[in-house]
């Protein structure tokens, strides 16, 4: 059983990230309140995954995602919930752009999404190593 729940500070304190890399990011986000479009959904255990849309300027924002490890036992409800809510988004957003890290294990998750492959950035991480994918859905 998945719900979905409250995201913040002690949302993530229990979370067993997959790609530990995103958590400092997701922080952030945390920090400076920028939750207004944000999901987060746990199990009777704890955190599963939590995404959300940061607002960048008119129309365009930039969407996160992590996932804890035990994410892929509910991988039909994390696709059907996400689709449901960017569908939702769509009114709000004409661009919605993520940044995946190349080892991320996200990747097939934005195509499912309507994601589509803009560029490499190379060196992009917070630490300025690794390099990512831009990706965009474009309403």
């Amino acid at each position: 059983m998945i719900e979905q729940t409250t995201f913040g500070t002690q949302f993530l304190e229990r979370l067993d990230p997959v790609f530990p890399g995103g958590l400092a990011y997701v922080q952030d986000v945390v920090k400076t309140q920028m939750t207004a479009y944000c999901r987060a959904y746990r199990d009777e255990i704890g955190p599963v995954w939590a995404w959300g849309v940061v607002p960048m300027w008119k129309g365009v924002g930039s969407v996160w995602m992590i996932f804890d490890r035990r994410a892929p036992k509910h991988a039909f409800r994390i696709v059907r919930e996400a689709r449901i809510y960017l569908e939702e988004l769509d009114t709000t957003f004409k661009r919605l752009q993520g940044e995946i890290h190349e080892d991320a294990p996200t990747f097939r998750l934005a195509s499912l999404f309507r994601f589509e492959q803009e560029g490499v950035l190379r060196n992009y991480g917070m630490d300025g190593v690794g390099d990512y994918v831009m990706t965009a859905r474009i309403n």
